[in-house]
């Protein structure tokens, strides 16, 4: 279930990200981003520097 969350605003960002948590708690997220924001919402963090 992909969706595009660097064409949201933050706060609706980060409601997205906190209703995903809370709707499928046992549901593993995978986020490509280039918001520093986004490390907030997940367990593990996996940088690739270009």
């Amino acid at each position: 279930m992909p969706y595009l969350a660097s064409a949201l605003a933050p706060h609706n960002q980060r409601h997205c990200h906190q209703r995903l948590r809370s709707e499928l708690p046992d549901c593993a997220v995978i986020s490509v981003s280039h918001r520093p924001e986004v490390d907030a919402y997940h367990d593990r963090v996996w940088r690739i520097d270009g």
